[in-house]
């Protein structure tokens, strides 16, 4: 009798981008689309790698919730973004747009294979919601996680992520500081390549949801001889005692 062939994990994944004028105003147009075409082609090479399928729902925001670019798009078939295709402008609805994305997701036929990853850029903050409020987001965040097969990720500036994380009770390491610069922007798209590989070899492993989706993997250093490899230095030190302040 032959084998029955093991069914394919299915990830639905939603990129929710902030192109608020703030964006623009930072020089960080180009920066912003090249991320995300690199994380598209990141997405790509491990679905091949590891036989999963992967669609993509891309969903643009500013003063309102974009209708989606790529709507449970298969990942090879998404092109890149362009300036013609992403163009910054006006204020920061949010709340609405993550809420946006949880509300596409929710209509998607689900299954043991299938998980759902949402990954939220933004720049700035809540500032233009109409529909949703933060107890509205963080109901509906909890209500899918608690489901066992959702992922929540952010990118937020870096003096709001410790905040959110409290307002939210979302994971500390789902959530990650995005300066706006453009080595900041550069990291950004570095460390979420990094955090979708790792979370697809995860999946591979029969993981369906993360809340440790931006954690850097710390090496495996057993393999070093410490004595080896380093040297001792202290006898090309000295060290001087300072009494009273002085003028070097």
């Amino acid at each position: 009798m032959a084998r029955k062939a093991k069914p394919r994990l299915k990830n639905y994944m939603a990129i929710v981008l902030d192109r608020s004028s703030s964006i623009e105003d930072y020089r960080l147009t180009n920066h912003v689309i090249q991320a995300f075409n690199d994380i598209k082609d990141t997405l790509k090479q491990k679905s091949e790698l590891k036989n999963q399928d992967t669609y993509v729902t891309l969903l643009t925001f500013a003063t309102v919730p974009d209708e989606p670019l790529h709507k449970h798009a298969n990942i090879n078939l998404i092109p890149n973004l362009d300036r013609n295709s992403y163009r910054p402008y006006g204020n920061t609805a949010l709340f609405d747009a993550v809420a946006k994305a949880i509300e596409i997701f929710d209509r998607v036929p689900t299954d043991e294979n299938t998980s759902f990853t949402i990954m939220t850029f933004t720049d700035g903050e809540e500032n233009k919601s109409i529909h949703t409020t933060s107890v509205d987001l963080k109901r509906m965040m909890t209500n899918r996680e608690d489901r066992g097969n959702w992922t929540f990720a952010f990118q937020l500036p870096p003096n709001k992520v410790g905040a959110f994380v409290q307002k939210f009770g979302i994971s500390e390491n789902n959530v990650a500081a995005w300066e706006a610069t453009i080595e900041g922007t550069q990291e950004m798209s570095r460390g979420t390549q990094s955090a979708v590989s790792k979370f697809m070899d995860e999946r591979a492993k029969g993981a369906k949801m993360s809340r440790n989706f931006y954690e850097k993997v710390t090496p495996d250093l057993s393999h070093v001889n410490v004595k080896k490899e380093l040297h001792d230095l202290a006898n090309q030190f000295r060290s001087y005692s300072v009494p009273t302040e002085s003028v070097i």
